[in-house]
C-alpha cells in the first residue's frame, strides 16, 4: 500500500530501508525479497490492449548495512525472479483467449524456455494421438485450434525430477454442457494453473535452483462444435482407464488425468504437484481468501501450506477420502467424470485425479477462486493474480534445501 501511495504521487526514485535489517531482527535476504516483491507486484499493469500512458518507470533503491551487501543482492535476485515470474503468469491469463490458443501458449513456453535455458518439447495433436492421450484429445474435439502438451525441463541437480502439472484450458465454454454467459466471462482464466507453472519454471531456471524439475502442461480449448464430446461418451485415456463423460464442463480433470499419468508413469517424476482452477465447489467452500490443497503425502501438503503462507498465498486442506472415490465409480466404465451425489465437489474431483498418480507422492492445488480477481487485493491487482506461482517457486527452493525424505 505504501508503494502504491508514493507511486500515485508521481515519485520516480523510491528508497526503501527494509525494517529490522539494520537492527538484526530480520534476515536481510527475507526482508529485501519482501520489499522487492511488494514494489514489483503492486506496480503490475497489463497494457497489451491499451494505448500507452506516460506513467513511466520508477527506480527502487534498497539500503542496508555494508556487511549485509551479499544478502541484499541475493534478496533482490530472488524477489525479482519471483515477481517477474508472477507477472509473466498474469500476462498469460490476462491475454484475450483468441490471442492465446493452445499452440500460442506452447509458443510462449518455447520462447520463455529459450530465454531461460530450459529444455522444451511440445507434443502436437498427431503425437498425442499416437501416444494415447485420448482424454485430452476428447476435450479439444470441439475446437478448431489443435491441442498441445508442453513439457519443460530444468536440470539443476542429481536424481529424479520433481513434477509440476498445470491445467491449461485456454478457454472453457463448458462444451455441450454449456455455461451461462456470465459463467463464461472469466473462462480465459481457466489456464491459470498452466500460467502458474510456466511462471514458476521461469524463476526456477533464472535462480539456477539445484534441483531437477519437470513441468507438464496439457493445453486445450473446450468449445462447442458438431464434433464435441457428448454426455454419455466413454473415453479411455493414457492410463488405460475408461471414463464415462456425464458433464462436458468437468473437463479439467480429464486433461489432468492424462498429464498426471504421463508425469508419474512415463516420466517417473516425484513428488508431483498439480495446480488447477478445477472446481466451483472449492471456490464456494473457501471463497477468494483460501485455495484448496489435498494430497496423498501429508508432508508435502504441509510444506505447500507453509511456503504458500510465506508468499501470502493461503491454502486450506480439504478431505481426500475413499468414500469420495466411490462416488466417482461408473456402472459402465471404470470411472465417471462427475460425482453420483451433490456436494463435496472439490474432494470428488481430487479423488478422480488420485486414480492417475499411482503410488507417487502427490498434491493437488485447487485455485478456482483465485485465478482472476474482481477487486484489488494486497499483492493481487484486479484481473489475473498469478496465484500459486510464488508458492510453487517457494516449494522448489524449499525442496532443494530440505527434501521430503
Amino acid at each position: 500500500e505504501a508503494w502504491k501511495r508514493v507511486r500515485g504521487e508521481g515519485a520516480r526514485r523510491i528508497a526503501v530501508a527494509p525494517p529490522g535489517v539494520a537492527e538484526g531482527l530480520l534476515e536481510p535476504v527475507q526482508a529485501v525479497e519482501t520489499a522487492v516483491e511488494a514494489a514489483l507486484l503492486t506496480s503490475y499493469r497489463f497494457s497489451r490492449y491499451k494505448r500507452p500512458d506516460d506513467e513511466g518507470e520508477a527506480e527502487l533503491l534498497i539500503s542496508g548495512p555494508d556487511e549485509a551487501a551479499a544478502s541484499v543482492e541475493r534478496g533482490i535476485a530472488v524477489g525479482r525472479a519471483r515477481s517477474e515470474a508472477t507477472c509473466f503468469a498474469r500476462d498469460l491469463v490476462n491475454t484475450a483467449p483468441s490471442d492465446l490458443t493452445p499452440l500460442e501458449l506452447a509458443a510462449a513456453a518455447r520462447t520463455m524456455a529459450e530465454e531461460c535455458g530450459l529444455r522444451c518439447h511440445v507434443m502436437d495433436e498427431a503425437e498425442l494421438r499416437e501416444r494415447g492421450f485420448d482424454l485430452l484429445l476428447a476435450v479439444n474435439r470441439g475446437s478448431a485450434s489443435p491441442p498441445a502438451l508442453i513439457v519443460l525441463e530444468h536440470r539443476g541437480g542429481q536424481g529424479r525430477s520433481v513434477g509440476l502439472v498445470g491445467k491449461g484450458v485456454c478457454f472453457d465454454s463448458g462444451g455441450l454442457s454449456i455455461k451461462t454467459a456470465d459463467g463464461m466471462m472469466t473462462m480465459k482464466g481457466d489456464m491459470s494453473g498452466a500460467a502458474a507453472v510456466l511462471g514458476a519454471m521461469r524463476a526456477i531456471a533464472t535462480l539456477a535452483v539445484p534441483l531437477n524439475v519437470t513441468a507438464v502442461i496439457p493445453a486445450v480449448q473446450n468449445l462447442v462444435d458438431a464434433g464435441s464430446m457428448m454426455p454419455g461418451d466413454v473415453v479411455t485415456g493414457l492410463a488405460g482407464k475408461s471414463v464415462e463423460i456425464l458433464n462436458t464442463d468437468a473437463e479439467g480433470r480429464l486433461i489432468l488425468a492424462d498429464a498426471l499419468t504421463y508425469a508419474t508413469r512415463e516420466l517417473g517424476l516425484t513428488p508431483v504437484i498439480d495446480i488447477a482452477t478445477l472446481t466451483g465447489a472449492c471456490m464456494r467452500a473457501l471463497g477468494p481468501v483460501y485455495a484448496g490443497v489435498m494430497g496423498t503425502d501429508g508432508r508435502l501438503v504441509e510444506r505447500l501450506r507453509q511456503v504458500g503462507g510465506q508468499a501470502g498465498e493461503k491454502f486450506w486442506e480439504l478431505p481426500l477420502d475413499e468414500e469420495f472415490g466411490e462416488l466417482m465409480k461408473s456402472p459402465i466404465a471404470d470411472l465417471r467424470n462427475i460425482s453420483k451425489e451433490a456436494g463435496g465437489g472439490a474432494s470428488t474431483a481430487a479423488m478422480f485425479l488420485r486414480e492417475f498418480v499411482g503410488e507417487t507422492p502427490w498434491a493437488h492445488l485447487d485455485i478456482a477462486g483465485q485465478g482472476l480477481n474482481d477487486t484489488d487485493r494486497p499483492y493481487r491487482p484486479r484481473g489475473a493474480s498469478g496465484y500459486g506461482t510464488r508458492t510453487l517457486i517457494n516449494l522448489i527452493l524449499s525442496l532443494a534445501k530440505a527434501p521430503l525424505g
